[in-house]
């Protein structure tokens, strides 16, 4: 199993790897779900950015693969999130049509009394 070296927050991809360590280099809190026994049908977000304004965090999905089949996985995760949180409350990256770009992360709250938590 792949981690990011500094938390060892496993990973499923070189994509993902690299979402990781910029979240970690940004000293941004966040977690990584894992999916243990749920069902292949629970939305599962890659990370979940725990310091935005929405307590419940946001979502991240690393969109790294072009074929059908994960085609119809992705459109159902994009509805269920732009339903949930609403879509410009979810953060995503297709890695496969910008592979050395992402978008801006969702900004961060700002620190209070010198927390710094990863």
């Amino acid at each position: 199993m792949e981690v990011e070296p500094d938390t060892l927050t496993p990973v499923s991809s070189g994509h993902e790897l690299a979402i990781a360590r910029a979240l970690v280099d940004e000293r941004r809190s966040f977690i990584r779900p894992l999916r243990f026994d749920a069902g292949r049908d629970v939305v599962l977000p890659d990370f979940v950015l725990r310091d935005t304004e929405d307590a419940r965090g946001t979502p991240m999905e690393v969109f790294g693969r072009a074929d059908e089949a994960y085609a119809a996985r992705r459109a159902e995760k994009a509805r269920y999130y732009d339903e949930v949180y609403g879509q410009e409350h979810w953060w995503s990256w297709d890695a496969v049509a910008s592979p050395d770009r992402w978008p801006a992360f969702a900004p961060a709250l700002a620190r209070v009394g010198g927390e710094e938590d990863v």
